[in-house]
């Protein structure tokens, strides 16, 4: 019961507006389109770039560390990342949207598969909630949450 508020409060943020557009088919591929160039900067190990695709203050929320409020924040974390792996290979998969066309929340997963500094790999698996906002026609993460899926 503890995501009760949680849900009530991602509710509540698509309720507010009453310009309802159809996501699937108006705003999923522009999204999709701002996971594939993040996908190149992630594959490139380009920090700074992976921050540009969220909004000034957004914040990312990884778990069982500190969250990462703002771009320096979210750029520093992706450095850690590259820093300590030789490379990496990142999918995304988006697998449901509900809002409107100035915010989006965005239920999804991905994975990544790693190749540590000492040569061994390894893969992350996460499921995501991001919270997309349209900042003058460009879609912005302000809010990227992540966790380990339980095992099936």
């Amino acid at each position: 019961m503890k995501w009760i508020p949680f849900v009530c409060i991602l509710l509540g943020i698509t309720a507010c507006n009453p310009k309802v557009v159809d996501v699937s088919e108006e705003i999923q591929p522009l999204i999709r389109k701002n996971w594939d160039q993040f996908i190149e900067a992630w594959e490139s190990e380009d920090a700074s770039a992976c921050a540009t695709f969220y909004t000034d203050d957004g914040i990312n929320v990884p778990p069982a560390v500190k969250i990462n409020n703002g771009k320096k924040d979210v750029e520093s974390f992706y450095k850690f990342l590259f820093d300590n792996n030789i490379s990496s290979k990142y999918t995304h998969t988006i697998l449901d949207m509900d809002g409107d066309d100035t915010q989006v929340i965005e239920y999804g997963k991905f994975s990544v598969d790693w190749m540590r500094n000492d040569s061994t790999e390894w893969t992350y698996h996460a499921r995501t909630m991001t919270h997309w906002v349209n900042e003058n026609g460009t879609w912005k993460i302000d809010k990227f949450l992540f966790n380990n899926p339980p095992e099936e």
